[in-house]
């Protein structure tokens, strides 16, 4: 039995959760994550604990929305990803999207694009014989002069010199 009126709507909430688990409905998941976030506000409005938490809870949340977001790039950096699509897959607004990336990455959504895409680059080069140009289009930059100069700023030097310097090491 609960005492309180916050805590018999909180058994509620576990109850609907239950039933949701139990029917696996269409988009029950969603249905469960909403019945999630109302449990964490009663709990937060009953003072079972304290904002601090509830921040902790919400910058969990937002790394793992960084994670998924971070795996798809792995995945998917030679292809035309816009700003939006990550905000999109993230489920974060643009400009909270914007500042919680750079914290956690210490780079601009941008900027970590382009890092991932020269690092495959790098691989690239060092283990084939492909032109410079072809690597370029396959890691995502079109432009061969916009690949060379985002190259040389991330390794110091050019596309070609560490292509020779890391095929003579191999």
């Amino acid at each position: 039995t609960c005492d309180s009126p916050a805590l018999t709507e909180m058994v509620n909430v576990i109850s609907e959760i239950e039933k949701r688990i139990k029917e696996r409905g269409i988009a029950y998941d969603l249905a469960i994550e909403s019945d999630l976030i109302r449990l964490l506000y009663l709990m937060y409005q009953a003072q079972i604990f304290s904002a601090e938490i509830i921040d902790g809870i919400k910058a969990t949340r937002n790394l793992q929305h960084l994670s998924t977001l971070l795996k798809y790039l792995d995945a998917h950096y030679d292809e035309v990803i816009t700003l939006e699509q990550a905000c999109t897959i993230t489920k974060l607004d643009y400009h909270y999207f914007s500042r919680v990336f750079r914290e956690k990455t210490g780079m601009t959504f941008v900027e970590y694009l382009s890092f991932i895409r020269i690092l495959n680059a790098q691989k690239l080069l060092a283990e084939t014989d492909e032109p410079i140009s072809d690597i370029a289009k396959k890691v995502g930059i079109p432009n061969i002069s916009y690949f060379n100069r985002k190259f040389k700023v991330q390794n110091g030097i050019t596309p070609g010199q560490y292509r020779k310097t890391n095929q003579k090491n191999n």
